[in-house]
């Protein structure tokens, strides 16, 4: 999978900030980044089929670095889509157990652990798949814009300017539910911008 530098966003971000320094235009840009996944669900991943093995019961998933898993879109064993707390459970962030040990392992290559997931980043995330970028990245923009120009008594505030990207951001993020409800993934349907600079 391509990926690219969160950096890659500072051109859209750094010419409305005198004085800002990079690492805290990073910090914020994560922080929407974060949330932008949370309310979207904009990043799914398909995990590599895992052959299922007689008597064990638990599988580390490969999930991509940087990122941490949101929510669980499909769990499927040998073609049988399993329910959630009744056929598995996620006893760690990125471990899948079933509840059922398993008696035979796989018969074949078509056969096993199928997993799809929402991913978000972390916290200390330095790229996202290019993809994602190239989709959202005004809206990212906009939301670290608002975050930052909304600080209190600093060189960069503009609480105006705020306000702009503010609406954009969460612009963004309704129409980002949307494509993903077209796409039938069950995740939330509506946006509301925010206006109490809770950052």
């Amino acid at each position: 999978m391509s990926k690219i530098a969160l950096t890659e966003l500072y051109p859209y971000i750094l010419p409305e900030l005198q004085g800002c320094p990079k690492p805290l235009v990073l910090q914020k840009i994560r922080q929407t980044l974060i949330e932008f996944c949370e309310q979207t669900w904009a990043w799914t991943e398909e995990l590599d089929r895992q052959a299922i093995v007689a008597g064990v019961a638990t599988y580390d998933l490969d999930i991509p670095a940087g990122g941490r898993i949101e929510s669980v879109k499909l769990v499927e064993v040998n073609g049988i889509e399993m329910i959630p707390y009744e056929d598995y459970v996620f006893p760690g962030p990125a471990e899948i157990t079933l509840l059922s040990t398993p008696t035979a392992t796989s018969a074949s290559s078509d056969d096993g652990l199928e997993v799809e997931v929402v991913m978000k980043p972390r916290r200390d995330c330095e790229q996202v798949p290019t993809c994602l970028f190239e989709d959202h990245y005004m809206t990212w923009a906009h939301g670290t814009l608002w975050r930052l120009k909304a600080m209190n008594k600093r060189l960069w505030t503009d609480l105006p300017g705020a306000t702009y990207h503010n609406t954009f951001y969460w612009d963004g993020i309704a129409k980002a539910k949307v494509d993903q409800n077209r796409g039938k993934l069950a995740g939330p349907l509506t946006a509301k911008a925010r206006f109490d600079w809770a950052l």
